[in-house]
């Protein structure tokens, strides 16, 4: 678990320095198609989303807790950048933030299994968090 944290760490971090805009890299991480790439078999999302069900056991709960801290930590950077360049909301606490987008993109097995018309549904839903973060006047999509 700790090589998939660094490898998603290190990503997330690629990702931010060669983006334009972090509105753009929310867009992207947050649309239906890339949610689906990262709980594919084989994926780290699928590594990540197996681990949350043994949280029960206190030695891995913790380990789990620590790595995908790690992902929030990085993740609340990149936020905080988006709102240092004016993209992002000014009210937005980074942290919260972060663990709001990592809870989104995790709950993808639970909308998988139950979810009517899940592509029209999943778009929708990554517009209106989109519409949360964005500062006003940029645009959702």
């Amino acid at each position: 678990m700790a090589h998939a944290t660094r490898q998603m760490a290190e990503m997330m971090r690629e990702l931010a320095e060669h983006s334009d805009s972090i509105g753009g890299l929310l867009r992207q991480l947050l649309s239906p198609d890339h949610i689906d790439e990262l709980h594919a078999p084989g994926s780290l999302g699928v590594i990540f989303a197996d681990a949350m069900t043994l949280t029960a056991e206190p030695a891995i709960g913790a380990a789990v807790r620590a790595h995908v801290g790690e992902l929030a930590d990085v993740l609340a950077e990149v936020i905080a950048r988006g709102q240092r360049d004016g993209e992002l909301r000014a009210d937005l606490d980074p942290e919260s933030t972060a663990w709001l987008v990592l809870s989104f993109l995790s709950a993808h097995p639970f909308r998988s299994a139950v979810m009517p018309n899940r592509r029209h549904l999943e778009e929708h839903l990554a517009a209106m968090t989109l519409g949360m973060l964005l500062n006003e006047g940029a645009s959702p999509s």
